[in-house]
């Protein structure tokens, strides 16, 4: 972020310039000594801009130049934290690509480019994603948002900032514009669909009644000729008109007139044809679900309370000490005998993946201590076996999108039955530390939970019906007390917790699943 700002320093005027004018040599001097100086508290000075004052010169013993106080205006360029900037690509190498900001250079690294993974063409010097569909080299302009600074003043070479783009809104400025022409494309085409859906609607319906109506007046001109004939001996020998309705509804399997002629034939159409097994899809349509079954504020947040807090300090499960992925050999062989293997935590599903572990289901949020992860972390964690699955959840809290999503986190890994569905990322918008607790009264017995104890080491859980029974406990305990607290909490929820009891799989979650589609996309 570029500010101007009034500063005060002193300058030191050559003797040999005293006749000259004192404004223009002392704005040479400011120029020569600060221009392109960093500082860890006010940044990079680009330029000064104007003098504002110019103190009383003194003189040193020894020294024949004058030094002046001066008060004077400068440009000033700082990168700030969560800061969008753009900037163009000047160098691509394997690892990212260095960015220019200002005056300053940035790092934007591999894993912090997209979702997808980026390969270096060392040919073109460009990093191009597996599809091919987005690459990213020289030249290129990109919106990213800062997430490290690391100022030396000494050494401004050394300096470090780190940049992303993952998030919405962010990337290289080609994308974000090819993606604004097809959502407007797209939105101007499903307008003019619905449109033409409307028009056929009313079209098909208005035929369907000018044939009912002219069956009506054939018949009542059928019955009104035979009468006069001596035809008609019975009154109901011809059928009426509400008859000859309630034939054609049934030939045509509708339960009454007014449902025929309104039928929403493309609408059950596009409702056969959806597939509820798309893992974003599924978790947004389970957080309808739950808002829609009792809160109309949004998701439900559960805060921890400090006696609660003070419970998850002591391990729930065995505690490994040691770092890296040496540590995984301690409980190896108690791993080759658990199905599923979930692990909590940026670092411990990355010692798992080094180690040669894949966990059947992994819980990231890409920080460890409320800090970014490693890039080296980041590509372990981000690798292509897995599916992805977002949810929300903020630091120190449970949110009710996370209970829903892990409940039914067993049908979206088709419980190991299907290889290319057996692994899946969910990624945590806030904090994943609380997920534990879920994923253990959740899980079937048999299962493993591994999560990090900070500056100790791993956690190894083997989930019992006893440990599942304390897990949900302490569930049931975090959920009373928000609702003691005065927050409403929904049905859904305590649905969950009520089927937890003695849950051996059921159709529980599709059931949250179809509600929430019916319910958000039909309004059924």
């Amino acid at each position: 972020m570029y500010k101007i700002m009034k500063l005060v320093d002193t300058v030191r005027v050559d003797p040999t310039l005293l006749g000259e004018d004192i404004a223009l040599n002392v704005r040479k001097a400011l120029k020569a000594k600060l221009e392109g100086r960093l500082d860890k508290k006010l940044g990079c000075l680009v330029a000064v801009s104007s003098i504002e004052e110019i103190g009383e010169g003194h003189i040193l013993y020894g020294d024949g130049a004058v030094y002046y106080d001066v008060v004077f205006k400068a440009v000033m360029f700082q990168a700030e934290l969560q800061e969008v900037i753009e900037g163009e690509v000047f160098e691509t190498v394997n690892f990212g690509v260095f960015v220019g900001i200002g005056p300053l250079d940035a790092l934007l690294h591999v894993s912090q480019i997209t979702d997808e993974f980026m390969a270096y063409d060392a040919k073109n010097g460009r990093l191009t994603s597996k599809t091919g569909k987005k690459s990213l080299g020289e030249g290129d302009h990109v919106r990213a948002r800062v997430v490290a600074v690391s100022i030396n003043e000494r050494e401004p070479r050394d300096s470090k900032i780190g940049m992303t783009m993952r998030q919405t809104a962010l990337g290289n400025v080609k994308w974000l514009e090819e993606a604004r022409r097809k959502k407007k494309s797209g939105k101007a085409g499903a307008e003019e669909a619905t449109a033409e859906w409307r028009r056929k609607q009313t079209s098909e319906a208005w035929l369907w009644k000018k044939h009912v109506w002219s069956v009506c007046v054939l018949l009542m001109f059928l019955r009104k000729r035979n009468r006069k004939k001596g035809k008609l001996k019975r009154r109901r020998q011809i059928p009426s008109a509400n008859t000859a309705r309630r034939l054609i509804c049934r030939m045509n399997g509708a339960a009454s007139w007014s449902s025929l002629i309104r039928r929403d034939l493309p609408s059950r159409q596009r409702w056969a044809s959806t597939s509820p097994t798309n893992s974003r899809w599924r978790c947004a349509e389970l957080s309808d679900a739950a808002e829609d079954s009792g809160s109309s504020a949004g998701p439900v947040i559960f805060r921890i309370s400090a006696e609660v807090r003070r419970i998850l300090k002591e391990p729930c499960g065995v505690l490994y000490r040691g770092n890296g992925p040496e540590v995984v050999d301690c409980f190896r062989n108690e791993l080759e005998r658990s199905h599923p293997v979930i692990s909590v935590g940026d670092v411990t599903t990355a010692n798992l993946i080094g180690a040669g572990i894949f966990p059947d289901i992994c819980f990231v949020d890409s920080l460890t201590k409320r800090e970014p992860v490693s890039g080296e972390v980041s590509e372990k964690t981000a690798h292509e076996i897995y599916r992805e699955m977002t949810v929300r959840s903020p630091a120190g809290a449970l949110s009710e999108e996370m209970i829903i999503a892990v409940y039914g986190m067993y049908d979206q890994t088709g419980c190991g039955q299907d290889p290319e569905k057996s692994h899946l990322r969910i990624a945590v918008e806030g904090e994943e530390d609380l997920a534990t607790i879920p994923a253990v009264a959740f899980s079937e017995p048999g299962a493993a939970v591994l999560y990090g104890q900070p500056d100790e080491g791993v956690v190894f859980v083997k989930v019992t019906p006893e440990k599942k029974q304390e897990m949900l406990t302490l569930l049931k305990r975090i959920v009373s007390e928000s609702e003691t607290s005065g927050k409403a909490v929904s049905g859904t929820i305590r649905r969950i917790l009520d089927e937890a009891e003695n849950r051996k799989w059921s159709g529980f979650p599709l059931f949250l699943c179809l509600h929430g589609c019916f319910r958000k996309r039909y309004k059924w």
